[in-house]
């Protein structure tokens, strides 16, 4: 709560000094959070050593930094409803930065801290309800009459009609032999993928959704419930083996990116670690990515052949 009142003392000031051509300049005001030591305190440590204390000052964060990683490091912001709820905590002090650098830099930070791309913060702090909030903090929140950019977040489109289609065709298991569990990000569909798994060959439409349905009573047959009433395109026989392979091979194609990904943020952030044979994994992952993608040209046209 202090950190807050800091924040908002500091909405209005500015600080002046002289320009390259001799003239007064204003600049943004830029306060800082000193982080210490656990334990310690700053009286402690400027007795002890004046040099640490000069290292602590010259490591203070800015507050509107500190202020976000403490909103999104609440274990709510994994959740799309928790993201948005980060955001409108948030807000008030992001629309207090003004326009310039800092507010960039705040809501980049925020984004990242959030995992969702850029655009969807700034299309979530400029809706009129968190707008409002962000200009009066003490205003209570008004219920929002425009869906939050962070619904569309809740649900991954590509997973389920990838889902759709196995749970609507049985015959399309022959051709799902590569499709692993851990392509499906979201848990719900992942949990669904791995029943239908169990169920295994030799069953019929309403006896595999029987085993994969179970008692009915769980976020997992919640989310088979949301995809059976979702309407999907009439296509024939060769019309759903190429939209399977299709969306199959992009699910794929995004888990080898993101495992890529990673290896690429581990070689960067500490490449003298790394072992030899960890740089080949990078070129490993390239090359699946490079193959699957020639493969999923070669299914299409045998089947559209």
């Amino acid at each position: 709560r202090s950190l807050d009142v800091v924040l908002e003392n500091f909405r209005t000031k500015t600080t002046n000094r002289p320009g390259p051509d001799g003239t007064t300049q204003t600049v943004e005001t830029d306060p800082r959070i000193i982080v210490m030591p656990p334990g310690q305190d700053p009286d402690e440590v400027i007795h002890r050593s004046p040099s640490d204390w000069s290292k602590l000052v010259e490591s203070a964060i800015p507050a509107i930094t500190f202020r976000i990683n403490a909103i999104t490091s609440q274990d709510e912001s994994e959740s799309p409803e928790g993201k948005a709820r980060c955001v409108a905590e948030a807000a008030p002090f992001i629309h207090l930065l003004g326009g310039g650098i800092q507010q960039a830099n705040a809501v980049e930070l925020l984004a990242g801290n959030l995992s969702v791309p850029i655009e969807t913060v700034k299309a979530a702090l400029s809706r009129p309800s968190v707008a409002r909030r962000a200009r009066r903090p003490d205003q209570p929140r008004p219920a929002g009459t425009t869906a939050s950019p962070f619904a569309k977040l809740d649900h991954d489109p590509i997973e389920e009609h990838c889902l759709q289609l196995l749970l609507g065709y049985p015959e399309l298991r022959e051709l799902a032999d590569g499709l692993r569990a851990e392509f499906f990000q979201r848990h719900e569909n992942r949990e669904l993928f791995k029943r239908w798994l169990d169920a295994g060959p030799g069953l019929d439409k309403d006896e595999t959704l029987a085993v994969v349905r179970r008692d009915g009573d769980d976020e997992v047959s919640g989310q088979l419930a949301s995809l059976l009433e979702k309407p999907l395109l009439p296509l024939d026989v060769n019309g759903r083996a190429t939209s399977f392979l299709e969306v199959a091979s992009r699910l794929e194609e995004r888990n080898l990116k993101n495992l890529k990904s990673e290896e690429v943020k581990r070689f960067a952030d500490s490449p003298p670690d790394l072992e030899d044979g960890e740089h080949d994994e990078i070129l490993r992952l390239n090359q699946q990515i490079r193959k699957n993608e020639g493969l999923r040209r070669g299914q299409v046209q045998e089947i559209s052949g």
